[in-house]
């Protein structure tokens, strides 16, 4: 994000150089001296338009003809007052003049007789190339708050009514440029001026001379630039409103689209006054209403955005404060004649200048603290400050620079935004990033869930296919007793045995799952094989003499595995040797050897059956596979015992193998035989108690 800031700042910086006017230039430009201004060494084509800035002669109270200054008694002038500027501070008879009253303002403009007239069109009465008519024009921005224009004893322009009382004046803004032509090698310029209705009156905009065309060009380009950020601000205004309107409990965009609003409005009623040239009978005094308005009201909502972006850093009960004496006046504007309102400006200029300088303090102390797009924030707001000085100073002719206010605007607004865009793109990414994270999470819990699944399907397992054989043995006791009762008595611990053994086997079950609930493990000990294969083979006596097959045990009693009784007796010994008994022929053996090998212990059951076929066996220990099949006197399987076989074995740190020859009709060898290593009652690995997982 800082490259793309910095190319962002950089390309703002090469605008700002390119747009840097013409004035900014160090050169010598004429000015008015004791109401006389010397042009005639100045090129209109060449150099462009001047102001006609500087002391013009002043006339209090009189409305002079211009005809009077072309006689021998020519009046007096009050004093010379510069312009652009108000006559509030002009001093009559050592008391300062009031902004309500009415005057004469005059100008000398001595012109070079040496210039072309190409590109005009000329009136058919004076078409003889022989005089040197000179087509001119005038540019007036605003005058407080009537005014009427006389050159070389024409009249040529207006704007309200000029008159010697309220009653008789009405003001009005009329920003436009009247075109002159003369044949004399001067402009005598003559301006009356009336104020009734604001604090301030007098010639306070400056005023613009040149070839008519240059200077309709300039205000024009003006205009453009009004109607471009217009355009700009209205757009960004909407956009961002629609961001906030999408997400309420964000106000950051909420006061950037109203304080665009705000600014596009503003374009629209301050310097060329374009709404004039859309709405030209709007009224004076709601036309300042507006203005006045959208200059109160700008700092408070940047206020409030600063607020919503660094709420740590701007002072809550302050930022009160400051937004109450801004809406107070607000107030004042919209219920009171400009007369009254107009005078509430300067305590807040006051005001917002020492408010401007601590949110300067905020932004910095947001810079120091890393706060996200602080540095644009401060620059852009340096910027729109600097600008608004720059353009007080011009106007007020202690600087030359020329007018900065609508591109430290542009600035401003555009840092701004890109402030707001970086932060919802950081808020995208981050909606992103959670996004991909939850779906992670989905997929974990849903594997999750898949496990605790399998889990409960082998819980399950178990209890189906290990209590089948405890419960064939009590149901074969049953039938003995029933075919010969005289042998109840000496089958009654046999059934006792296995209703043991199915006990066991729940209770198994049920630790099983305490186990994995809690991850908790299994309680290994050291146990004498032979003896847990004896167990087997007695819980497994009635299907070993129905089938009528032989175990023959080759186990020296010295051998200890390190297992789990009950699971390794029921769930591992018992479906091992029921599968051997299932697949065998009638009055075949099977082997069940053990041997030490290298600390383990190597335990083999074999039996000579009709085998298995490669496919088969290949998904022996796969839980969602089909192996089960019928025996050989069509005994029904479930195909679950094997998969629980390995998970037992996998819980004990051994290892099994299954090897097998499927019966043919060459008569080859055939059966299986299933081998498992298991840890020696002496082996240091197997001190560590495993918990149950799923194979």
């Amino acid at each position: 994000m800082k490259p793309l800031r910095s190319r962002f700042i950089s390309f703002l910086l090469l605008i700002s150089v390119f747009a840097l006017p013409r004035g900014l230039l160090a050169r010598s430009v004429p000015i008015v001296e004791k109401g006389i201004l010397d042009l005639r060494n100045w090129q209109f084509g060449e150099q462009g338009p001047i102001r006609l800035d500087g002391e013009w002669m002043f006339f209090w109270q009189h409305l002079y003809p211009p005809q009077v200054f072309s006689s021998e008694n020519a009046p007096t002038p009050t004093g010379f007052l510069k312009v652009p500027g108000n006559w509030n501070k002009m001093v009559v008879d050592g008391k300062r003049i009031s902004g309500d009253g009415f005057a004469t303002y005059r100008l000398k403009v001595l012109l070079n007789s040496d210039y072309d007239v190409q590109g005009l069109t000329l009136p058919v009465s004076i078409e003889k190339k022989e005089i040197p008519y000179k087509a001119l024009g005038l540019r007036f921005m605003f005058v407080q708050t009537a005014f009427t224009v006389y050159v070389n004893g024409q009249k040529v322009t207006s704007a309200g009514t000029v008159g010697i009382s309220s009653e008789n004046s009405h003001p009005q803004y009329l920003p436009h440029t009247t075109g002159l032509l003369t044949d004399s090698g001067q402009l005598d310029i003559v301006i009356h001026v009336s104020n009734f209705h604001h604090r301030k009156g007098g010639l306070e905009s400056a005023i613009l001379l040149g070839y008519e065309k240059d200077v309709r060009d300039r205000r024009q380009k003006s205009l453009y630039l009004d109607v471009f950020l217009f355009s700009s601000l209205i757009i960004m205004g909407f956009y961002y409103l629609g961001v906030f309107l999408l997400r309420t409990q964000e106000r950051g965009p909420l006061y950037f689209s109203l304080l665009c609003f705000l600014m596009a409005v503003r374009s629209f009623v301050v310097g060329d006054y374009y709404i004039l040239t859309v709405f030209p009978q709007i009224p004076w005094e709601f036309l300042l209403k507006i203005e006045y308005v959208t200059f109160l009201l700008p700092m408070m909502l940047f206020s409030l955005f600063l607020k919503a972006f660094y709420p740590a850093e701007i002072n809550l009960p302050a930022l009160k404060i400051f937004s109450g004496l801004t809406l107070l006046p607000v107030l004042i504007v919209l219920g009171t004649k400009v007369g009254i309102f107009s005078f509430i400006i300067l305590p807040y200029q006051i005001m917002a200048l020492a408010w401007g300088l601590y949110l300067v303090f905020v932004l910095v102390l947001a810079v120091k603290r890393q706060r996200r797009g602080s540095v644009l924030l401060l620059l852009g707001g340096l910027a729109f400050f600097i600008s608004g000085l720059n353009d007080l100073a011009y106007n007020q002719l202690i600087l030359k620079t020329g007018m900065f206010f609508p591109l430290g605007l542009f600035i401003f607004i555009l840092f701004m935004s890109f402030v707001l865009a970086q932060r919802s793109a950081i808020a995208f990414s981050k909606v992103e990033q959670l996004s991909n994270n939850l779906e992670e999470e989905v997929v974990a819990r849903t594997r999750q869930l898949s496990l605790s699944n399998n889990q409960l399907k082998r819980l399950l397992h178990i209890l189906c296919h290990d209590l089948q054989n405890p419960l064939a043995n009590v149901q074969g006791i049953i039938q003995l007793s029933r075919d010969d009762p005289t042998l109840f008595e000496e089958l009654i611990p046999y059934a006792s045995t296995s209703v043991d053994n199915g006990l066991a086997i729940i209770e198994l079950v049920r630790e099983i799952r305490v186990l994995e609930d809690k991850k908790l493990k299994l309680k290994l000990e050291d146990l004498t094989l032979s003896d847990l294969v004896n167990a087997s083979q007695q819980m497994l006596s009635h299907q070993i003499w129905q089938k009528r097959v032989r175990i023959d045990i080759q186990i020296d009693t010295q051998i200890q595995v390190r297992v789990e009784r009950t699971s390794f007796v029921n769930s591992v010994l018992n479906n091992i040797l029921t599968n051997a008994i299932k697949f065998s022929h009638p009055g075949t053996s099977i082997c069940i050897e053990a041997s030490e090998q290298n600390g383990d212990v190597l335990l083999s059951v074999k039996d000579t059956g009709i085998g298995m076929p490669q496919n088969l066996l290949s998904d022996l220990f796969d839980l969602e596979k089909v192996t089960s099949r019928n025996g050989t006197e069509g005994e029904i399987g479930t195909g679950f015992g094997m998969p629980l076989v390995k998970t037992f074995i996998k819980a004990y740190h051994g290892t099994i193998e299954v090897f097998s020859n499927e019966e043919k009709q060459d008569g080859s060898t055939h059966g299986t035989e299933v081998r498992l290593l298991l840890k020696s009652a002496s082996s240091p690995s197997s001190n560590s108690s495993p918990a149950i997982s799923p194979s």
